[in-house]
This record gives C-alpha cells, structure tokens and sequence, in this order.
C-alpha cells in the first residue's frame, strides 16, 4: 500500500471550503458529490476565484458524466483547462484534469475533477466475519513541469450513524491515498449490521504561488488523467481464525437482495459490466424506498 503525506495547500482549502458549504441536517445529503473546476489563488491568504460546479446529489447517486472547460484570461496569463468527472459503477469513478497556462503569473493556480459517494451495505455469509478488507485500485498517468499533478483516493468504513459523505475527509484512520497504486483498507466486522462506505476520488493539478515565483511570462502545460480508474475492486472477508470465507455476499440496503460483491469480486449490479436496465431500475427505485422509509422515521 502506497500512501503519501496530505497536502494542505490549496487543494485543501477549496475541498473543505466546498465542504462547509454542502453540509446539511440530512445525514444522508448527499450521498453522491461532484466537484469541478478552475481557481486561482491570488494572494497568500488564499483568496481564490472560480468557476467551481459542486453538485451534491440529495437523494440517489447520479450516474452521468460531468465535464467543464474553457479558456480564461486573468491579471494577463492565458489559461485554458479541462475537468471530465464521469460514474462508473458502485464505488467506481473516472476523472481527469488538464491545465494549460501562457504568460503565467506569480500566484498559484489549480484544477480538479472529482467525484465520491457515501452507502450503507451488509454482508451476508455461512459463518460470522471477523474482518473485512475492502481493495482499491487507482490507475492513470499525469505530468507537470513543477507543481502536483496526481490523484487523491478517501475511504472509510465503519457505523457512522448520523454522518454523511462530507464527514469523510476529517475522519480519523481513514484512507488518504495520491498516486495509481493498489491500497487496502481493514475492518474488524460482523453479520446483522449495516456498514456505512465512503469515498471520494480526484484528479488535480495545483500550482503553488512559489511554484511560479522567477517563472512569469513563461508557459505551462499539465495533466491528471485517472479515467481509468479508480475501482473498489475486491473484499478479503475472513473469519475470526483469519480464513477467507469461501461463500459470501454484500448487499447495498437500499436495494435488498442485490448482490454488489461476493468472494468472486464485483457483480454485474456493481458495475463490474453492463447492467441490465431492470437490475438499474430496480436499484433506484430501491433507494428511493429505503430513503422514504428513513426520513419519515
């Protein structure tokens, strides 16, 4: 597993600024978030300008692809930038960012294209579990003259009663990953319990004020593509001697009797290929039902 030290620059300041603005008494809004844009950060306080799109989904995933682009003229610089975000599955994203600057400027400069999604699921097995990990693969290049170009990867799981998705990033002991690789979250686990999943995915570009600093008037160019993908793609579940369990399933609560996971990996359901129309339709209806049901209790 692969993990890199975060950067609290301003990719964080615009994550958790976008946060506080999303937070809601719902605890189950939103479920599924999108985040895409362009922003400068023009003084050293962090004072930065859009266009930022931060669409929180308050009800049900929104599968669809989300894409924004245009070329900018600011203080003189040039800048032209592109941010595709697009659905692929349960706990699947596609993103990429691409950033273009001519006559650059002394300040700093950043993209990002990211999405996530917060789930309840439930494993249902012949024998109690005793501990689940859940295997993530992260794959894509990016390049940079200077600055970051790369992905972030957040997960958690857990009982996380009354959270939603925008709890995940200040959670203690969750997952923090940059970069393609294959990382791995554990959790001590049993049967009868829901499980609250959360992720969140993105590729960025970000440009620090001293990145630029004795570079104005020259010209950059960068990419972050991670559109293919970032993919929950296998569950280790054992039991308490730390044996695989050879038969099992994880069903998502809001739509019962749908398998998304079992000792195999992904499931059609899950997007592991196409599903068919029904088995789609059958889930969100699914959801719509169970989140009827916990908003009038």
């Amino acid at each position: 597993m692969r993990l890199q030290r975060p950067i609290l620059t301003l990719a964080m300041i615009l994550t958790f600024g976008a946060i506080a603005q999303a937070q809601t008494v719902d605890p189950y809004v939103p479920l599924f978030r999108h985040l895409l844009g362009f922003a400068r950060d023009t003084t050293p306080n962090g004072v930065f300008d859009g266009p930022f799109e931060d669409i929180d989904g308050d009800d049900l995933p929104i599968p669809g692809s989300y894409h924004m682009g245009t070329t900018l003229v600011r203080d003189g610089a040039t800048i032209t930038y592109t941010a595709n975000s697009n659905y692929a599955g349960f706990f699947a994203a596609k993103n990429d960012t691409s950033l273009s600057i001519s006559n650059i400027q002394h300040q700093g400069y950043y993209t990002i294209a990211g999405q996530g999604s917060h789930t309840q699921v439930q494993f249902f097995a012949p024998v109690t579990p005793a501990e689940a990990t859940f295997n993530w693969k992260v794959t894509g290049t990016a390049s940079a003259p200077y600055g970051t170009a790369t992905s972030r990867l957040d997960f958690l799981a857990g009982s996380y009663p009354g959270s939603g998705i925008n709890d995940l990033y200040n959670a203690p002991g969750h997952l923090l990953a940059y970069g393609p690789g294959n990382y791995s979250y554990v959790l001590p686990t049993t049967l009868n319990t829901p499980i609250d999943l959360f992720y969140w995915s993105s590729a960025y570009i970000e440009v620090q004020d001293t990145d630029t600093a004795g570079r104005v008037g020259q010209s950059f160019s960068a990419f972050a593509n991670f559109s293919s993908t970032y993919t929950l793609e296998s569950i280790d579940l054992r039991d308490s001697n730390g044996d695989l369990i050879p038969s099992w399933t994880m069903e998502d609560t809001s739509a019962p009797g749908v398998a998304l996971f079992n000792q195999n990996g992904r499931t059609a359901a899950a997007g592991s290929s196409a599903p068919e129309p029904t088995t789609l339709l059958f889930l969100t209806l699914g959801g719509t039902l169970v989140l009827a049901r916990r908003r009038r209790s």
